[in-house]
């Protein structure tokens, strides 16, 4: 290996600015004729990292994807023997190196499944050729980046759970290696972000005071960020909203660029939009709708400014509103195809590291009992030296013979008896290997019948409905309503994003009103009599209450987080002074009970 590219790869971990000056004025002396094919192709990785590491364009893409297959070629990918081959450690580490930095190749050009099939790849050379948990310096740094760039996409793809899972291992290298002092703060308030995504207030509220106690100082991003989620969690979770307004404002003030001023913007935005502050919200949300970058937050901008125009009256701005979402309709599908492929990328690689941990613990356990067969084996060997060597000092011939005698049958014994303790322990870890997968085989089925089990209870619920509900549930505005989110899976994380495809427009709002009060009389007269503050938002979501909905799918429906949609319907209670959960007290009201 050319020892001027291992300097400058040296250099790269410390200063890869100058390690790039280096490599440049390298590429242009008469040496890099000479280099052999191994050199050549490890000149063109290096490159590509110090390309990435400066931010700069990867301009030697087919260098790279030939040095790529030649790694691949040379190295054991199996895992057979890859544990033997120590010879081959800088070209494990290049090969894993080569697929990483292709991986950035294929997300600069944004092919994200290209990308992520790439950094698993990279991670699961180094599982298979070194023991995870004894690898420091460089290799552990590598891993901790590799980990953290697929933390960073399943984050992307809204996959909250591969996201804490990748993120888990990134901070387990990253404690091993020299970081910055917002290192390992940053993934751990990540982290916390992903569990609030999951609604696990506990655990996102766990790390994100993690993060807070390893922060030496208050003047950077990381310490401004945990403010503004904790702002957030303050407003949703504690209702405490002038406190987290007070904190958002502030983070606001001491933003270091527009971009970062705009976040928080958008967050204080949204709190004013919620509570029906809409003066304050459009004072927050315009500018963040005309200049921020970040696509998904001006749509999430345009659909608060399009509702908030619509409720002024101001048609035409509300037009112009969705016609930008509805140019942009596409990306939520877009983005549920590329996180199904990568969810069955990450399971595939889990399950494969699953089934590499199985078999090396199958191998310790044999040689465990190869250790205890030796343990046993040789205390008799020295036991049996020791009489033939009586017996030769006493010259006894005759006991000898028969010391030997009896010293080859103890052997032959206990040589059986071992070899029976060997099969039985190896036929023991084989039984578990094998009720390890009828484990899993189990819980698969166990997930089949539960999906049948909700199939089951949907058609049951249909059989209970009474010949009044009948017909009302019967109408093609109700069946529409109920088959757009019955028929597919929602789950309080994803919501609102994943699920703008079942919201309800005003026209079908409208419709679906017009219809329960032709199927249950007066409805509406009589509630607006009886609670003449009800709004007609408050009697759409009563409504939905009939169709017997979950709170979340009644979330997705009204465009809703499923806290406000809780926060709502504890509300509504409150003003209607009844003990009974929304849908008993409607359908009691209806004369469906």
């Amino acid at each position: 290996m050319c020892q001027q590219l291992q300097a400058i790869d040296s250099l790269m971990w410390r200063q890869p600015d100058s390690a790039l000056m280096v490599l440049v004025d390298f590429a242009g002396s008469p040496q890099t004729d000479s280099l052999s094919t191994f050199d050549g192709h490890y000149f063109q990785i290096l490159l590509s990292e110090l390309l990435f590491k400066n931010d700069y364009e990867q301009t030697n893409r087919a260098e790279l994807l030939k040095a790529v297959d030649y790694f691949d070629s040379i190295v054991v990918t199996d895992g057979r023997d890859a544990m033997n081959r120590v010879s081959t450690d800088n070209t494990v580490f290049l090969d894993a190196r080569a697929h990483y930095i292709n991986g950035v190749g294929y997300y600069e050009q944004d092919s994200v499944v290209d990308a992520c099939t790439e950094y698993l790849k990279a991670v699961e050379i180094m599982e298979i050729h070194y023991k995870t948990e004894n690898l420091a310096g460089k290799k552990a740094q590598f891993m901790g980046l590799t980990f953290n760039r697929l933390f960073d996409l399943f984050s992307e793809q809204y996959m909250a759970e591969p996201a804490i899972g990748c993120a888990q291992q990134a901070l387990a290298f990253f404690r091993k290696t020299d970081l910055s002092a917002y290192g390992v703060p940053n993934i751990m308030y990540w982290m916390g972000v992903q569990f609030a995504v999951m609604d696990k207030i506990d655990s996102a509220e766990y790390y994100y005071a993690q993060a807070l106690n390893l922060l030496s100082d208050t003047t950077n991003l990381c310490y401004r960020n945990l403010c503004s989620s904790m702002a957030l969690n303050n407003y949703l979770y504690h209702h405490q909203t002038a406190i987290a307004l007070q904190t958002l404002k502030r983070m606001a003030a001491e933003a270091d660029d527009e971009d970062e001023k705009l976040t928080r913007y958008y967050i204080i935005g949204d709190i004013y939009y919620r509570e029906g502050f809409n003066d304050s919200a459009l004072r927050y949300l315009q500018p963040v709708f005309d200049r921020k970058t970040d696509l998904g937050i001006r749509l999430e901008a345009a659909e608060h400014l399009g509702k908030i125009y619509g409720s002024l009256g101001e048609h035409a701005k509300e037009d112009a509103y969705i016609r930008f979402m509805a140019q942009y309709k596409s990306i939520g599908a877009e983005t549920k195809s590329g996180a199904s492929k990568l969810s069955t990328l990450y399971q595939d690689y889990a399950n494969r590291k699953q089934q590499r941990q199985a078999e090396a613990e199958q191998k310790s356990a044999q040689q465990k009992a190869v250790k205890r067969t030796l343990f046993i084996l040789i205390p008799i060997v020295l036991i049996v030296l020791l009489i033939l060597a009586l017996a030769l000092r006493k010259r006894q011939r005759n006991r000898l013979k028969t010391a030997e005698n009896e010293a080859k049958q103890q052997l032959e014994a206990t040589r059986q008896q071992l070899d029976e303790q060997l099969q039985q322990q190896q036929t023991e870890a084989s039984k578990k290997l094998d009720e390890a997968e009828k484990r899993f085989e189990q819980q698969k089925a166990q997930t089949e019948a539960l999906k049948l089990e909700m199939v089951k209870q949907k058609e049951a619920v249909s059989e209970k409905k009474s010949d009044k509900g009948e017909a009302f549930f019967s109408e093609p505005v109700c069946l529409k309503i109920r088959d757009s989110v019955l028929l597919r899976s929602i789950t309080t994380r994803d919501l609102p994003v994943e699920h703008k495809e079942v919201v309800l427009d005003e026209a079908a709002g409208l419709q679906f009103c017009s219809v329960v009060n032709q199927h249950f009389g007066e409805l509406e007269s009589q509630l607006r009599e009886r609670y003449p503050r009800i709004k007609s938002q408050d009697l759409l979501l009563c409504y939905l209450h009939l169709l017997d909905l979950e709170e979340k799918q009644m979330a997705a429906l009204l465009n809703l987080t499923y806290g406000a949609v809780k926060k709502k319907t504890a509300r509504l209670q409150e003003y209607l002074k009844t003990d009974e959960n929304l849908t008993d007290f409607m359908k009691r009201q209806a004369g469906l009970r």
